[in-house]
């Protein structure tokens, strides 16, 4: 039995070797491309990496980075291997040099690739492709630079391994980081060290209920006990929050006992007037399904009145990253049914002449 396991061991090794060189000559030995991210009108991280043919990973972290300065790193021939086959995939050498939207104040990324004795450096700013954004991101995955950047979870989980303890003010900026960006796993993992799901945040009182960006994230605050009734200075609520997401959120606040109707401001108004006012169909429907009242006016306007001031003189902006899904596509004409539905029942029967 011992000898068959050897020899099978063997075999594996053999064929792992056997594709290693494969994909090893799949890789242009001058082969070398590198990402770097520019500075925005805010707090975008400002970072180079690059990746060469023997699989060395090279990151510079400049500005609004978890790590500031040189890291180093390497990664097997088969990703590397993944990446040239990328770049063939989007006809790197093809693109333009430039891509440049007319705005202000976005960070610009830029791809240099060299291979086979060619050099060639695109700008995207805002408007690059599609095929080129895929690959930037296929650069920073490769190179797990979000580890440098903020935090992944395996980079989490290593440095609880190696004895790390931060700060209170340290573990708050990383949670409210990982919130901001959508890492679930990095949020649980740090609620499991003691970051506070029902933590403040920047002097607003700004709970992290109010900082999700999906559901899976709002699920893991709720279930480590985060208040989803919780108001900040201004007197927005979780709920109130969002109505700017997709409807999955709202549904996790309202089973966590979020009040359908509790005012998410202090003018009085309601996530269901603001929800219609925003055009998010889905949240309207789940809001009036848990009782909230459509025939609230705060400010003397009705969510219905809301909805249809929105169709009629309001096209919302579109992001000017095009290649982002929204959260959810505003239908106006659905939110107003729905309530019309809903006041319809609501409604006074009229007594029938006999």
């Amino acid at each position: 039995m011992e000898v068959k396991v050897a020899a099978v061991a063997l075999v594996s090794a053999a064929i792992a070797m056997t594709v290693s060189v494969a994909m090893a000559q799949t890789v242009p030995k001058d082969f070398v491309i590198k990402l770097e991210r520019t500075a925005c009108f805010g707090e975008c991280p400002v970072y180079s990496v690059s990746i060469d043919a023997k699989g060395s990973v090279t990151y510079e972290g400049t500005r609004f980075v978890r790590v500031e300065g040189r890291q180093t790193d390497r990664i097997s021939i088969s990703r590397v291997a993944a990446l040239v086959e990328a770049v063939d995939r989007a006809r790197f050498f093809e693109l333009d040099d430039k891509y440049r939207a007319d705005v202000t104040d976005n960070p610009t990324t830029f791809v240099t690739v060299t291979r086979d004795g060619r050099l060639k450096r695109v700008e995207d700013y805002v408007i690059g492709p599609k095929s080129l954004r895929q690959l930037e991101e296929q650069i920073d995955e490769t190179a797990r630079t979000k580890r440098w950047i903020r935090l992944d979870e395996a980079m989490l989980r290593q440095m609880v391994r190696d004895g790390w303890s931060p700060s209170a003010e340290e573990r708050a900026q990383l949670f409210a980081k990982a919130l901001q960006y959508d890492d679930v796993d990095v949020v649980k993992g740090l609620i499991e060290i003691g970051a506070d799901p029902n933590a403040v945040y920047y002097g607003t009182n700004t709970t992290p209920l109010m900082m999700v960006r999906s559901a899976a994230a709002a699920s893991a605050l709720l279930e480590a006990g985060a208040n989803p009734s919780a108001r900040n200075e201004n007197g927005a609520t979780p709920l109130g929050r969002a109505i700017y997401l997709a409807p999955d959120v709202t549904e996790a606040l309202l089973k966590a006992g979020a009040q359908a109707d509790q005012p998410a401001d202090w003018d009085g108004r309601t996530a269901l007037w603001q929800a219609a006012c925003g055009g998010n169909a889905g949240v309207v429907k789940l809001l009036l399904d848990a009782g909230a009242d459509p025939t609230r006016r705060p400010g003397g306007t009705s969510a219905l009145d809301c909805a249809r001031k929105s169709k009629d003189d309001a096209r919302l902006v579109r992001p000017l990253d095009l290649n982002r899904k929204p959260p959810f596509v505003p239908d106006f004409d659905r939110v107003i049914s729905l309530l019309e539905q809903a006041l319809a029942k609501r409604a006074p029967r009229q007594p029938t002449n006999m």
